[in-house]
């Protein structure tokens, strides 16, 4: 077994990955209850998959049946300020489903050529994952009130994937304790108070909720505070003491047109903005509803 964890290893270096745990595969009660009491406040909003798969999130064997252990890795992503027009950061590189999951491929490929008989599955943020309760029981961090996961050393702009493994492996320790203290940052600096209570957000009035998800018309109540945000929102991470010192990613292309984002050339060529972006999850039209409220 430390064989194996010790090879993983290795080769998520390799890949130029530093951040990872393992764990095990349960649930903590405490994060059962905390996302059934979520849904029943109806905070996530009209993104019904999240309830429609709600067994598989509380049980991730329904995920994948033979599934023993947890990896978790995460991968920091570059932060740039616009004046005008702002976009989340990790929205700002490449495509991170696409760019990590072929990572984490190439790393499970070359471990099962070692050792033959274990098989996995690949998730990032593309299933019915817990990626954040995982990475905290992983020891990768803590999550804040703003209800990210806080790494000590890493802040908060981490993107996360996760492995699923039919072999049993020795987890790390998980981190049990919160650490923002009396902070209150994130709360106070949301302009359309999202964050009813610590560590728990209303995608109702969330920005990053409604210039992504949202595929029906933006509440005046919150269009009015976008403040120039047309896809997602940093906020809560901006002002968080924790990313007084982001970490710069080590091989994270930025997306060559949409990190230099430029209105009149997107007109244009949206095509360009929107191919292996994450933008092309709000697609074109979203998008253009969104500038058009910021204008």
């Amino acid at each position: 077994m430390r064989d194996l964890k010790e090879f993983i290893i290795e080769k998520l270096k390799e890949e130029k990955i530093y951040i990872y745990g393992f764990a095990d595969p349960s649930i903590d009660e405490n994060d059962v209850l905390s996302l059934k009491s979520w849904i029943k406040n109806k905070y996530h909003a009209d993104m019904y998959w999240v309830e429609k798969t709600l067994d598989k999130r509380i049980d991730v064997k329904k995920v994948y049946s033979e599934v023993e252990s947890v990896l978790v890795v995460a991968i920091p992503y570059k932060k740039i300020y616009f004046e005008k027009f702002k976009i989340a950061g990790y929205a700002l590189h490449v495509d991170y489903h696409k760019f990590l999951f072929k990572k984490l491929k190439k790393v499970m490929e070359e471990t099962k050529k070692i050792f033959n008989d274990i098989d996995y599955k690949i998730y990032v943020d593309t299933g019915p994952i817990l990626e954040r309760m995982f990475a905290r029981k992983a020891g990768l961090g803590f999550i804040g009130k703003n209800t990210m996961l806080i790494s000590f050393k890493k802040g908060s702009y981490l993107l996360l994937g996760v492995v699923l493994l039919n072999y049993p492996i020795e987890p790390d320790i998980k981190l049990e304790k919160n650490y923002c203290g009396t902070c209150q940052r994130c709360i106070e600096a949301c302009p359309t108070g999202a964050i009813v209570k610590p560590f728990v957000l209303d995608s109702n009035k969330c920005i990053s909720y409604h210039t992504i998800e949202n595929r029906g018309e933006i509440p005046e109540e919150i269009s009015k505070k976008l403040n120039g945000w047309i896809f997602g929102c940093d906020i809560c991470q901006e002002v968080c003491p924790w990313n007084k010192n982001p970490i710069e990613p080590t091989d994270f292309p930025l997306h060559p047109y949409v990190s230099k984002f430029d209105l009149h050339h997107f007109i244009n060529n949206p095509e360009k903005y929107l191919r292996d972006s994450p933008l092309k999850r709000v697609k074109l039209r979203g998008l253009l509803r969104n500038i058009n409220l910021v204008l």
